[in-house]
């Protein structure tokens, strides 16, 4: 910018802080709302497209004049109409640097970028939500996030029945179903239909004071799967619009389908579905079964975790990290604390994920007696 656009920037910012302060101040003496004078109305529809820019007083002048008065009324403190919230002053305060940036946030090492994954980190600790550093964003609103949240329920879903949605779209994929709160925002079938998955998946479970059914939902469930379709989507309101309730989410866990959530969270884990299977056939899936919710509760406790790895740089005792050749090692913390402890050596067990002590019981004892004791232990097949 040149001086004279700098200029004139400040003189019509401070002319817009005052008014828009000024605005704000005599909210609560004015109506809440007062219709729009059908005069201005049609002036601002029939606005002609600009042959050259305007200047900055000039579109100053213009917002204070027939913009700001006629607002939306939900800054008036006796505002209950809807759910949109009041102005905030540190939001009207900060979008003025915001624009004056006007970033592009999907990548890079700039502040806004990681200013965004905080605020992101924030809102996930608020509700409890697991959290991976740099994962999650911000959006428009809540129907453009759930669009997002339905978009990476459905591929997790039919990633889980190994369908690849994002390769192969949804032809030839299972029917998958979302159970979803009688008092739900629209949104929600508006994000099903437009993902594709219609709004036949759709099963409205009914409320039982003002809460989602859980025992209904249940049915539901049940009667799906007996059907051949896939339950694969769980919408819970944490606030509902009608009536501000929140369903009880702890509750949506008690299906005690332990089978399927140790299934599930072997899938998590990338284990091959072949593995997941032969470990079927073993006496060692009666004893996931019955660890099962010992594992829920672990899983849980992890949601609360923020791992670091510079915590465990102290530790100076021999420690051996072992991992399966066939693990997606991104998922797990091996390699950033091998950086960082002094003295840990990584083993490899090949041919094998995760429970390399059930699928390849022989290698883990050789490899932790080598580590233990100095020595292999001897296998079977010496």
């Amino acid at each position: 910018m040149i001086d004279g656009e700098l200029q004139a920037l400040r003189r019509a910012a401070h002319t817009l802080v005052d008014g828009v302060a000024d605005h704000l101040a005599a909210l609560p003496s004015k109506p809440v709302w007062q219709p729009l004078p059908n005069a201005l109305r049609t002036q601002l529809l029939d606005l002609p497209l600009p042959e050259r820019p305007a200047a900055l007083d000039d579109l100053v002048a213009t917002a204070m004049r027939d913009v700001l008065p006629h607002a939306m009324g939900n800054g008036h403190p006796a505002f209950f109409g809807w759910v949109n919230p009041p102005p905030s002053p540190a939001g009207v305060v900060v979008s003025l640097a915001a624009a004056a940036m006007n970033p592009s946030v999907v990548s890079g090492d700039h502040a806004d970028v990681h200013l965004e994954r905080a605020v992101v980190r924030w809102l996930a600790e608020l509700v409890g939500f697991p959290h991976t550093p740099g994962a999650g964003l911000l959006t428009s609103g809540a129907s453009a996030a759930t669009i997002v949240c339905l978009a990476g329920a459905r591929g997790r879903a039919l990633a889980a029945a190994a369908h690849n949605v994002r390769r192969d779209g949804l032809v030839g994929a299972p029917q998958l179903i979302a159970y979803v709160p009688a008092e739900a925002h629209s949104c929600v079938r508006r994000a099903l239909e437009l993902l594709g998955l219609g709004r036949r998946a759709l099963r409205e479970v009914a409320l039982d004071g003002g809460r989602l059914d859980a025992p209904a939902m249940h049915a539901s469930i049940a009667a799906d799967r007996a059907s051949g379709a896939l339950p694969a989507i769980l919408v819970g309101s944490a606030g509902t619009v009608n009536a501000g309730m929140i369903d009880p989410l702890e509750a949506f866990a008690a299906r005690k389908d332990w089978d399927g959530l140790v299934e599930s969270f072997m899938r998590m884990l990338e284990v091959p579905q072949e593995e997941i299977d032969e470990i079927k056939t073993t006496p060692f899936w009666s004893v996931w079964i019955t660890d099962a919710p010992a594992t829920l509760n672990d899983l849980r406790a992890v949601q609360h975790l923020r791992f670091n790895a510079e915590d465990y740089r102290s530790l100076t005792m021999p420690v051996q990290l072992i991992v399966g050749s066939e693990s997606p090692r991104e998922n797990y913390v091996t390699d950033p604390l091998a950086a960082v402890l002094p003295n840990a050596r990584v083993t490899t067990l090949e041919g094998t994920a995760h429970e390399g002590m059930t699928m390849v019981p022989e290698q883990f004892v050789a490899k932790v007696s080598e580590f233990l004791l100095g020595v292999p232990a001897p296998t079977s097949g010496r």
